[in-house]
This record gives C-alpha cells, sequence and structure tokens, in this order.
C-alpha cells in the first residue's frame, strides 16, 4: 500500500495551489482588474465577475464529484488541479482591455468559470482521499484539519507576494507587476502534477470498484437517497461561511466606507490573524478527534451566538481585532477545521465525493453569497448595525437544529 505520508503530503500541496489561485484573484479583483480589463467601467463590475466563482462551484464540483465516484478519486484530482492551475496561469498571460478590447474581459470571465468550477471540487476530491486513507485511525480529525489549514497558508502566501510586487511602484504594478502571482501558479502547476501522478487510487474505490458497487448515476443517487443528509449537513455547515464572509465581507466594508478605515490595516491585520489562524486550525482538528466533528459545530455556533452583539459592537466602532480574533479564528475557523473528516464520513463511498462537495459548496453560496448581501439590505433598511445580529441568531439557530436532526439521521455512523 502507498505511504500516507505520500498521500497526505500530495493532498496538502495540491489544496495550497488551488486556494493560492483563488485568493490571487480576489486581490486582483480588488486591486487591478477594474483598471486592466474594465477601465472606466463601475467597480461593481469586476465584483461580479469575482462573484461568478461562487455559482461555477456547486456546478463544477457535481460534474467532477460525480466523475470522481463512477471512474475514480486520483484522475479527477489531477483534472481539477490542472485546470485550475492552467486557468490562473492563463489570467497572467491575457492581453488587457487596451490591446484587445472587449475579447480581454469575456476571456477573464470564461477563464474565471473555468478555475472556479475546478476549485468547486478540490476540496471534496483531498478530503475524500485522505479520510479513504484514514478512516480508522483516531486522527483523521487532526489530519483533516491540515488540509483546512491550506487555507490560511495561502492567504499569507499570496497576501505576501501581492505586496512584494505592489512595492514596484503603480506603474510598473499595472503593467506587468500584477501578472507574476499568476504565472508563479506555472511552477506550482508542475510541481503539484508530478506529486498527485505518483498517487495511487484509494483502496475502498478500489474495492468497490471490483465488486462493481459503483453507482451508475452518482447525481441521480446521492439527490434521490441522500437529500435530507445533504440538506441537514448544508445547515449546519453553512455557519462558519456566515461568520467568515459577514466578518471579511460586509464588516470590512463596512468599516472602510462607513468609517473610513483603510484598506491596507484591514488585510495587513487578516495576514497576521490568517497566520495564527494555521495553529488553531490543528488544535480544532485534534479536539475534532476527543469530541467529534457534529459536537464541534455545536460548540462553535453557541459560541457564535454568545458573541454577535459584542462583534457587531467592535465593528461599529471600528475594532477590527477582536471580530477577527473571535469571530474568524475562533467560530469561522472551529466550524471549518473539521469538515475534511466530517463531511467525507457522512455519506457512503459509492456518492462520498459527490454529496461533501454540494455540502461545501452550497453551504459556501449560502454563507458567503446570500448572507453578506442580505446583511447589508438589513443595514440600508433599518439602519441599525445590531439588527443583524438577527439575521445571524437565525443562522445559528438553522445550524442547531440541522445538527440536532442530522445526528438523529445517522445513529449508526457514529456521528457524535
Amino acid at each position: 500500500m502507498q505511504s500516507k505520508n505520500y498521500v497526505f503530503q500530495s493532498c496538502i500541496l495540491g489544496s495550497l495551489i488551488c486556494w493560492y489561485d483563488f485568493l490571487i484573484f480576489a486581490a486582483a479583483t480588488a486591486l487591478v482588474f477594474s483598471k486592466v480589463f474594465f477601465p472606466g467601467m463601475s467597480f461593481i463590475i469586476p465584483l461580479l465577475v469575482f462573484a461568478v466563482g461562487f455559482a461555477a462551484r456547486p456546478l463544477g464540483c457535481m460534474f467532477f464529484g460525480h466523475l470522481g465516484d463512477k471512474y475514480g478519486r486520483k484522475p479527477v484530482l489531477l483534472t481539477m488541479l490542472f485546470l485550475t492551475a492552467a486557468s490562473t496561469v492563463g489570467i497572467g498571460l491575457l492581453p488587457t482591455y487596451a490591446q484587445i478590447g472587449i475579447a480581454a474581459p469575456i476571456a477573464l470571465v470564461v477563464l474565471r468559470i473555468i478555475q472556479s468550477a475546478a476549485f468547486g471540487g478540490e476540496l471534496a476530491s483531498t478530503s475524500t482521499i485522505l479520510y479513504e486513507y484514514n478512516k480508522d485511525s483516531d486522527k483523521k480529525g487532526f489530519y483533516g484539519s491540515m488540509l483546512a489549514a491550506t487555507l490560511p497558508v495561502a492567504t499569507v502566501i499570496s497576501s505576501l507576494i501581492f505586496a512584494a510586487v505592489a512595492s514596484l511602484g503603480t506603474e510598473t504594478f499595472l503593467d506587468w507587476g500584477w501578472r507574476v502571482p499568476f504565472l508563479a501558479s506555472s511552477v506550482l502547476l508542475v510541481l503539484g502534477l508530478y506529486v498527485r501522478l505518483k498517487m495511487l487510487e484509494t483502496p475502498e474505490f478500489e474495492n468497490i470498484k471490483s465488486q462493481n458497487q459503483t453507482a451508475a448515476s452518482p447525481i441521480k443517487t446521492v439527490f434521490k437517497e441522500h437529500w435530507k443528509t445533504i440538506s441537514l449537513a448544508i445547515g449546519v455547515h453553512q455557519i462558519g461561511a456566515v461568520w467568515n464572509y459577514v466578518l471579511l465581507i460586509f464588516g470590512f466594508a463596512y468599516m472602510v466606507n462607513a468609517l473610513n478605515i483603510s484598506r491596507s490595516e484591514l488585510s495587513q491585520t487578516l495576514m497576521y490573524v490568517a497566520l495564527v489562524g494555521v495553529f488553531a486550525n490543528l488544535l480544532y482538528g485534534w479536539i475534532t478527534d476527543k469530541i467529534g466533528g457534529l459536537r464541534l459545530y455545536e460548540v462553535a455556533t453557541w459560541i457564535g451566538i454568545a458573541i454577535i452583539v459584542p462583534c457587531l459592537y467592535w465593528i461599529s466602532i471600528g475594532n477590527v481585532i477582536w471580530p477577527l480574533l473571535l469571530g474568524y479564528l475562533v467560530v469561522s475557523k472551529m466550524a471549518w477545521a473539521q469538515a475534511p473528516s466530517f463531511l467525507p464520513e457522512i455519506f457512503p463511498a459509492q456518492v462520498r465525493q459527490t454529496g461533501s462537495g454540494l455540502v461545501y459548496n452550497l453551504a459556501t453560496v449560502i454563507g458567503g453569497g446570500l448572507v453578506p448581501i442580505a446583511a447589508q439590505y438589513i443595514l440600508e433598511y433599518r439602519n441599525n448595525l445590531y439588527d443583524i445580529g438577527y439575521l445571524m441568531a437565525l443562522m445559528s439557530m438553522l445550524a442547531l437544529v440541522s445538527a440536532y436532526y442530522l445526528r438523529r439521521l445517522n445513529p449508526q455512523n457514529q456521528i457524535v
């Protein structure tokens, strides 16, 4: 059997590359795309291009999850890494609007859709492989948390690289400097493909394949036979996305627009907190192995309920550090750290990659897309920051109720 350490390292490296690609696109959206691809247009246009990714991710996870459950984990893992990194390099090579006109932003949108669709299946694929190699281990939660820790690591790396190229000066940065972080993904792509090509298929998938037990249509099967599990797991998992994106999108936007706090100050603070988040993820993974993933979701949710009002107060006075330390570092990271081990566990092998991918991505659409928009609407309609607390409390109650029924739905699965 292939070394579990090798499998672990290849999953971690590939996940880190995909998060890096995702985050540099986010940084470029804020810093450069409005100038080189959408000159003279409203800033909302590049924001919409960024948002296209949230729509593409669930579609990508269904497509690649279906293939992974039907034909194997390894070929899909290789395909997603190649598409994510290749589309990222393609963005770095794109001519600007000044060079080829409207074809430039159209090409950017196409590459963004490809990148996001492939990225949508990455977490489900790597977490499925990692889980299937370690499902009998008493440290599977800790191993999964290392996979989750690639996000804060990629946050720090992408922030440092963009800070370095931005220091070249505005003219150089807009001319060619912004392309460097995207083109650097080509080096990561070669390294990632080399490592993943040497991986073997998971023993569990080989077993169900040899016994002809793979699902004829994993997408159809997961919706027909596991829709309750999907719905309840989304209700549980969305709480991490709610706290992450309400703070980082709505909260940061409020501080910048209403309180005139500089973006650089907020970004620098986030980078430091993200660095601490690497170690927080590992701690939460260790706790997962002690008390169970679902119980840790519940702990995170109750902590979130307790700090809703304090966090809104700190946001209202422009104090960024405490919302990040408590809401982002504690609640959001605690709710997300065990996802790579918990989500694959609640689905059978025949639909594991499809089911876990749907939960992760649809929960992100709710918590990262819809809830921040609802929060902004509440603020504009009610003109009271504290009214957003009712929305946060509602999503928290949804998570707790979903956890209760998910445990009752799967009493045989040691979901604790």
